[in-house]
């Protein structure tokens, strides 16, 4: 069995700084619609990297979750085994020790009738930040506030041939 060596684009891992001079090199090897495939090409590489990876992390958050669950569940059933046989602290071999840790005490606050709090004070005024963005893009003047008006780089959108 052959193996063949994997095309690997320039782009794929160019600086910005570099780009103009690959893509001018490309564009006068293979002409224009070949440049058109080569960066989709390019991108489209890029884009199966990217759902790889999304799908390699979705799995490791799922694996540290799982390893966290069971961390806290050994913790707290060894607490349990230990307490229920009356001891607070076990000495080990390799692990120096170890102890029983009790929470300290927590408190859940319930607040059933929210205007009766409001109403004696318990309550603060938030500013209405889209409703100052709106007057502004209306062209209104808002004291203690400006618009600056952003740009962002061109880009392209790629557009597949149906087969």
């Amino acid at each position: 069995m052959k193996l063949e060596k994997q095309y690997k684009p320039a782009l794929l891992e160019a600086t910005a700084d570099k780009m103009q001079d690959i893509l001018e090199r490309k564009a006068q090897d293979v002409k224009a619609a070949g440049l058109v495939d080569y960066v989709g090409f390019t991108v489209e590489l890029l884009n199966d990297r990217i759902e790889r990876l999304k799908i390699a992390k979705a799995d490791i958050t799922a694996l540290i979750k799982a390893s966290e669950g069971q961390q806290l569940i050994i913790k707290e059933q060894t607490a349990i085994f230990l307490e229920g046989n009356g001891v607070s602290t076990l000495a080990g071999d390799v692990v120096s020790s170890v102890k029983v840790c009790t929470p300290a005490t927590g408190y859940k606050f319930l607040m059933a009738d929210k205007q009766k709090l409001i109403d004696s004070g318990y309550a603060k005024v938030v500013l209405d930040e889209k409703a100052v963005q709106a007057d502004l893009k209306e062209g209104l003047t808002v004291d203690g506030a400006e618009m600056e008006t952003t740009h962002k780089q061109s880009t392209i959108t790629i557009y597949k041939r149906k087969v």
